[in-house]
């Protein structure tokens, strides 16, 4: 396999866990029915980070892996900065890094040129 290939077929597969995270994320909103009105100042702030900047560098990755992985990531590390200087403590359990965890695979395919056409060999 040709490395722009492994990069495609590492996007792929970034691309279709950022679409489940992004089910999940999208289900647990609407399942909630998160009252956006009735947020504190402070639960904005998380809430612009997490979920939705987290889904936004998601659904960004699409057409540029580098920047939606860094969109994620640097979502993710802001909420988690923001909470806990808020509450003393970062977030217990794994799962807000694990729906992010596709911004990985979109940086590594970004950055072995899967966003990129092949080049052209005369």
């Amino acid at each position: 396999l040709s490395p722009h290939r492994t990069a495609i077929g590492l996007l792929w597969v970034a691309r279709i866990a950022g679409l489940s995270s992004l089910a999940l994320l999208s289900s647990f909103l609407v399942g909630e029915g998160l009252p956006l009105s009735k947020l504190t100042a402070r639960e904005a702030l998380l809430f612009l980070c997490f979920p939705l900047g987290v889904m936004l560098g998601l659904a960004w990755g699409w057409r540029q892996p580098t920047v939606g992985g860094l969109i994620t990531l640097g979502s993710l590390a802001v909420f988690y900065a923001l909470h806990f200087v808020t509450t003393g403590r970062i977030p217990s359990g794994p799962w807000f890094a694990v729906f992010a965890s596709p911004a990985l695979l979109f940086l590594i395919a970004g950055r072995r040129g899967a966003s990129r056409s092949p080049a052209v060999t005369t």
